[in-house]
């Protein structure tokens, strides 16, 4: 990430802060602090402070490597918790702020207890979502690292339906991908999911030793890492005379898609995309095998804003990215979905693991 592109992403962020009413933003996300400080480290802190300096509080394990690669705050190092706490809130008195905002999605019970003991001079707010609705639009810089991992996960897609085949385990398929991606030069993005018949009406289901069999269904999701950005990809795999049993779950769920992709313009309500696309699979007499919203933002992690769910009232924005992934799962007979990461563009939709 380039400097220029840090710094737009914290003089936004700050905007936002004083939009809320908010003196500083306690951020301790980790995608969070990577997206505003391009440092990826555990244990570490940052203090926005919407009208002066910011402050970095690292781990004395990582406070050398933060110090060189942070420079949008003032270092300060933790050696003990509740002291070096101490020393920031005495330091933002100083700065004359009195209110300050935590990310109450990733403070525990038992760090807000600190948090509120030494931080007793300020009040403490409890905020969500204000970095992660940054993160949803994304920069052309960002886009280029999800278009590269996109282009990864495709090509390992083409090379791994030459190893699918009766007898093949749904460990040694999960154990191929993951060996192909670290070949390109990613990670995974996640737990690579690989399902054979009823395992595939799982929509998380664990890798396990069963082999498919001739006649059998195979539901392969994964995704690469490459420069710290995800992508996301879902397929199914027929043997023998499967395609034919699951035929109709398997178009329903192709038509929705598309539906879906029609659909997405840039300032429509996210709900209304979905109970569009819902009410095709409820109609072909599948909408009580519908088990997830139908996508989810994808960037830094692999979850992200938007939430693709008949419950969002979030805009859909130029510049997003998600992924669309309607499925229909019948227990003890198998699941279908379909996903794919896709891109929205000044005039719809891009899919980008196509």
């Amino acid at each position: 990430m380039i400097p220029d592109e840090r710094s737009e992403r914290i003089d936004r962020a700050k905007f936002l802060l004083k939009k809320s009413g908010l003196d500083a933003l306690l951020i301790s996300g980790e995608a969070n602090i990577l997206y505003l400080t391009g440092f990826s480290g555990k244990d570490s802190f940052l203090v926005l402070n919407a009208n002066g300096d910011n402050f970095f509080l690292a781990d004395s394990r990582i406070y050398d490597e933060a110090k060189a690669k942070v420079d949008c705050a003032n270092m300060l190092r933790i050696t003990k918790m509740a002291s070096s706490f101490s020393l920031m809130a005495d330091t933002l008195v100083r700065s004359k702020i009195r209110k300050l905002g935590f990310e109450s999605q990733y403070v525990t019970y038992f760090l807000h207890k600190k948090l509120a003991h030494v931080f007793n001079k300020m009040k403490l707010l409890p905020t969500e979502g204000v970095i992660e609705q940054l993160r949803a639009v994304k920069s052309r810089n960002e886009l280029s690292s999800i278009k590269k991992s996109s282009s990864v996960t495709k090509k390992i897609f083409q090379k791994i339906q030459k190893l699918v085949h009766p007898g093949v385990s749904e460990t040694e398929i999960a154990k191929e991908i993951d060996i192909m991606i670290k070949m390109s030069g990613g990670s995974s993005s996640f737990d690579t999911i690989v399902a054979t018949g009823k395992h595939s009406s799982w929509p998380h289901a664990t890798p396990s030793k069963r082999k498919l069999g001739s006649n059998d269904i195979m539901l392969m999701d994964f995704g690469a890492r490459i420069a710290q950005y995800c992508s996301d990809f879902t397929r199914v795999i027929f043997t023998g005379a499967a395609k034919k049993r699951f035929d109709m779950m398997h178009e329903v769920v192709a038509k929705a898609q598309n539906k879906a992709l029609e659909s997405m313009k840039p300032g429509l309500i996210i709900d209304s995309v979905v109970r569009r696309v819902n009410r095709i699979i409820e109609e072909a007499g599948f909408g009580k095998f519908i088990l997830h919203g139908l996508g989810h933002g994808i960037g830094l992690e692999i979850h992200e804003l938007p939430w693709l769910s008949a419950k969002s009232n979030f805009p859909i924005k130029k510049n997003m990215v998600f992924t669309i992934e309607p499925g229909i799962y019948v227990p003890g007979v198998g699941g279908v979905r379909i996903e794919d990461t896709v891109y929205m563009g000044d005039d719809g939709p891009e899919v980008l693991t196509r």
